[in-house]
Formats: structure tokens, C-alpha cells, sequence
């Protein structure tokens, strides 16, 4: 079968996700359509008949840009204050903490000078196609769009109308770039700053693989957003940050269940088990370590850009103690390059399956909501494919091809 720039042989693994797709796609569509439309559509104000913000968790952000734009930026992360200033947009209480740097806010400050439905539409529209961008450049095929928007990632991330497509963007984006324009590259990861948590493994990485271009290129792009932040909203608002910052943890280590069944991370997964605090971090910390050796090496020993991108991608998931089902949109790349690699070199054992269940887990991870038996899915999920790309740098490093299956 002829698509893209290659010729395409589409395994049962593309098949069945092509065919539970275009069902998905189609549930999206009409779920999105139930949830904005009436809004957009004037039959509703931005509140729903449910009580809830049309657009999820955007009204913190939108929020947010109100308060700064107002000369109080610094106040966002003054609880009482910025539910004051939810009340005053939305009519009620929305109940968020804002946990992002100055960095963050810095970005979104222009949001509120439009009106709210068009602050929710611009916003989703530019990152979503951030998004879709990066994911094709890695896939260059047709059914790479479609797979993508059906992913349940998206989905998502779509009904939070969150970051998850602009973190998404950058890292992939910036990865994208860094064979061929090293500082742009580094750049764009730099940006990843606004979620520290998240770009923590980028410096390891770019040091590793004595990437010394793009390593300044990211101290360029997250100094230079820094000082852009302080300048802009002034320095106290990281004076601020800083005395707030506690907040976020103490959030996480003592948010319950609703909260924690939302996350995907293996210290979230240990809570849900029953652990106290202290071993869920203790497990939590040796899956840092175990995570931080096996990504330096991969980007030391140069393993293949789609393998070393993968497993950084999966490792910052892995090691963050901190991450929401929204930021499974990050999955979305080395899922992406697994499938290309897969369908043009061949496969090796376990990978076919594995990608449907990654493609899949954001889904399962919703589904264990609220039951009684708690799995943790997407830790397993997660550390599956990881252990699979780091399978495939050995037999890249071994020289080895009699593995890989038609």
C-alpha cells in the first residue's frame, strides 16, 4: 500500500489501530461538540449546566493573564487572590493553584486580552497544530494525522484544553532540530523550562552526547525566558514563585485519590497501592536513578536519534514524580517513531504489541479510575517502552538486523 513518502506495508499493529481510530475520531468529534458547542453556539454561558468552565483547566490559565495583565502578577500564586479572580471571570470558585514559574506566565500573558472562547480557540488551535506538526515531521505519513488525533492522549488533553500539545511541541520540536540547527534546537528545549519537572533530564541528555551547541542554546532559551519573565512581570513575582513553591509538593504528597488516579507516575502508582509518602518517594527515587543511567548512556554511546529521543522522552516521564494524564500527549513522539521505525526497518519481537497498548494506555488509565483494584498501567506502559528502545540500541550497537521481523 502506497502512502506518504514511503512504500508502506501496514502490519495488523497499524491496522487495528487504523480501525479503532477512525471510532475514536469520530467519539472525540462528537464529545468535543457536546462539550464547546453549546457555548460557542450561544446557548450557554462559559459555565455548563454541569458547572464546569467550558474548556477544563484553561480558566487557571486565562486566570492567571487576567491577574498579571491587571498589574498583579505575583498574586497568582496567592491562592485566596486567584480564586478571587476566578469568582470574578467565571462566576464561581474553579479551585486551582497556580504551580508554574514566572516563565509560564510569561507566555500566556496575552490570553486574556481577547475574550474568553476566543482565548480557549487560539490556544488550542496554535498548539494543537505545534503539535501535529512535530508528530508528522517524525511519521511522515497520511495515516500519522489520523492516528494522532484519534490518540487518546489528545483526547485528553483536548477535553483540559491544557498544555499537554504545547509541551509536546517544544521537546519534539526541539529535538526535531538538533542534528540540523543545534542552537535552535537547544532553544526550543531550553523552553521546556516552564515545566521544570519535565525538562529536568535535557541538560543530562545534551551533556551526555557532548552536544555543547545546544546545551547553550538551552541555557539561552531557559535564562533567557527567566530574565524575559522578571523584566516583563518584575522580579518580585519570582520571589514568589520560589515562596510558594512548597505548596506543590505539599499538594502531591497529600492529594487523594481522585487526584492521584489522574497521574501516571510511579510515585502516584505506589500512593494508590497503599504506600506511605516516604516509600512511595524511596521507589519513586530509584526509578530516577534507574532512568538517569540508562538516558546518559544512550545519548553518550549515540545510539540512533529516534531511539535516544524515545527513551529521553519516556525517561523524563518515568522520572518525574509529578505529571497529570494530559502530559501522556508527550507519548504520542516516541510512539510515533517506534511505529516508523518499526514499519521501515522491521520489527522486533514484542514491539507491535506494545505499541497498541502505549497508543491505547491513556484510555485504560481513565477506565481504572475509581476501581477497586489499582493497576498501575501507565508506570508498567511506560517502563514496556522503555525497556523495548533500549532493547533496539543493543541491537543497533550489535550490528544486527537478523532480529528484526518483516
Amino acid at each position: 500500500m502506497a502512502t506518504g513518502r514511503r512504500q508502506i506495508k501496514i502490519s495488523w499493529a497499524i491496522l487495528l489501530l487504523i480501525l479503532v481510530s477512525v471510532i475514536f475520531l469520530a467519539f472525540h468529534v462528537v464529545t468535543l461538540g457536546k462539550t464547546w458547542g453549546p457555548a460557542f453556539s450561544g446557548k450557554i454561558a462559559i459555565i455548563n449546566s454541569l458547572g464546569e468552565s467550558v474548556g477544563g483547566d484553561f480558566p487557571l490559565f486565562y486566570s492567571a493573564s487576567s491577574l498579571a495583565l491587571a498589574g498583579e502578577p505575583a498574586s497568582v500564586y496567592d491562592l485566596t487572590r486567584l480564586k478571587a479572580k476566578e469568582k470574578e471571570i467565571f462566576g464561581q470558585d474553579e479551585n486551582y493553584i497556580w504551580p508554574y514559574p514566572p516563565s509560564f506566565l510569561l507566555m500566556v500573558l496575552p490570553l486574556s486580552l481577547v475574550p474568553y472562547l476566543a482565548a480557549l480557540v487560539i490556544w488550542f488551535v496554535i498548539t494543537l497544530l505545534g503539535f501535529l506538526t512535530v508528530v508528522y515531521r517524525l511519521a511522515p505519513n497520511p495515516l500519522t494525522l489520523l492516528l494522532t488525533l484519534a490518540f487518546p492522549g489528545t483526547f485528553f488533553n483536548t477535553l483540559n484544553t491544557h498544555n499537554g500539545f504545547f509541551s509536546a511541541a517544544l521537546f519534539g520540536g526541539g529535538l526535531l532540530l538538533l542534528a540540523r540547527s543545534p542552537w535552535i534546537g537547544g532553544l526550543l528545549l531550553g523552553f521546556m523550562s516552564y515545566k521544570p519537572h519535565l525538562a529536568v533530564l535535557i541538560p543530562v541528555a545534551l551533556i551526555a552526547a557532548r552536544q555543547w551547541r545546544a546545551l547553550a542554546g538551552a541555557a539561552i532559551g531557559a535564562l533567557g525566558l527567566a530574565l524575559a519573565s522578571a523584566l516583563v512581570l518584575g522580579p518580585e513575582v519570582w520571589g514568589a514563585f520560589f515562596k510558594h513553591l512548597t505548596s506543590a509538593v505539599d499538594l502531591l504528597e497529600r492529594g487523594g485519590t481522585t487526584w492521584l488516579e489522574k497521574m501516571p507516575t510511579v510515585f502516584a502508582a505506589a500512593r494508590l497501592a497503599g504506600w506511605g509518602v516516604t516509600w512511595a518517594w524511596g521507589l519513586q527515587a530509584l526509578m530516577m536513578i534507574g532512568i538517569g543511567v540508562a538516558v546518559t548512556y544512550a545519548w553518550y554511546s549515540r545510539a540512533s536519534l529516534p531511539v535516544r529521543n524515545s527513551l529521553l522522552i519516556l525517561g523524563t516521564l518515568l522520572f518525574t514524580a509529578y505529571a497529570f494524564v494530559y502530559d501522556l500527549v508527550l507519548l504520542a513522539l516516541p510512539l510515533a517513531w517506534l511505529g516508523w521505525e518499526g514499519q521501515n526497518k522491521g520489527w522486533l519481537p514484542g514491539e507491535q504489541p506494545a505499541l497498541v497498548l502505549g497508543w491505547f494506555m491513556p484510555m485504560v488509565l481513565s477506565f481504572f479510575r475509581g476501581a477497586e483494584f489499582k493497576v498501575p498501567v501507565a508506570p508498567l506502559v511506560l517502563v514496556a517502552l522503555f525497556l523495548l528502545f533500549a532493547r533496539r540500541q543493543y541491537v543497533e550497537r550489535a550490528g544486527s538486523s537478523r532480529s528484526l521481523q518483516d
